[in-house]
């Protein structure tokens, strides 16, 4: 009897683990996916509500370090001709993006998600830290995944 137990023991052992292991790849991929598109769409919306020409520059508040480290979306509000009107965090210079839509831009060492949407008389850009949305991901894929392993 002991040795069917400790077959059995052997046999299962790494079909648990490699359950485990396929259930923690899928909710990464999982959360990595649905954080991305919550995130991509916020940007996309508040790009897309900056898009309609004002008199003079718009009145953005400014953002600090501290915002930016906690995933806040720094605006960029550029006219016709490419010039930059205004920008919540003056202290990145993240160049003009020629084309629609989200782009990885790498600056220093960080990299930089941007969203850009061109209009006749102003393109807005909206740009998060990447390295934000990997700790998101991290932690709610984590947090998800930590009741399979107690199960297992």
């Amino acid at each position: 009897m002991t040795s069917l137990r400790r077959y059995l023991l052997l046999w299962l052992v790494p079909v648990f683990l490699a359950a485990a292991l396929i259930a923690v790849g899928c909710t990464y991929y999982m959360f990595g996916s649905m954080v991305s598109w919550f995130m991509d769409s916020q940007m996309q919306v508040l790009a897309e509500s900056h898009t309609a020409e004002t008199i003079g520059p718009p009145a953005l508040r400014p953002l600090t370090e501290h915002h930016i480290e906690k995933g806040g979306l720094i605006v960029q509000i550029w006219d016709g001709q490419g010039g930059l009107l205004t920008s919540t965090y003056p202290a990145l210079a993240v160049p003009l993006q020629a084309a629609d839509g989200f782009e990885n831009v790498k600056i220093g060492s960080q990299t930089w998600r941007i969203y850009s949407v061109h209009t006749p008389g102003r393109t807005v850009q909206t740009i998060q830290d990447a390295e934000f949305r990997v700790h998101v991901i991290n932690k709610q894929a984590l947090q998800a995944g930590l009741p399979i392993a107690l199960l297992i």
